[in-house]
């Protein structure tokens, strides 16, 4: 949770997020968020399409830090190599899904 509280202190300093928020209060909320989706989805079988369940939870927990320019993605988005320690020379070949 510690990791959380900082980044979001740090979002808050650089004005990402919203600089009103509790940082630790929030960093205990979507921490229990995602907790509990994976425990219903892990342990109870619950089954999720992973893309959108992790759309949904990066959408739910940007907008609730009050980062403004959260948008879930379109469902046919490019996906990229995984980025690397330092950026590539050329841009990384994508793929369509």
């Amino acid at each position: 949770m510690q990791r959380t509280v900082r980044g979001l202190v740090r979002w808050q300093a650089d004005g990402t997020a919203d600089p009103g928020l509790d940082p630790e209060l929030a960093a205990e909320a979507l921490g229990s968020m995602v907790d509990q989706i994976c425990y219903v989805w892990m342990n109870l079988g619950r089954e999720f399409d992973e893309d959108a369940l992790l759309d949904v939870l990066t959408t739910v927990w940007s907008r609730t830090v009050g980062v403004a320019q959260a948008r879930p993605r379109p469902v046919a988005a490019p996906t990229c190599a995984p980025p690397t320690r330092r950026p590539p020379a050329a841009p990384r070949p994508c793929r369509r899904r």
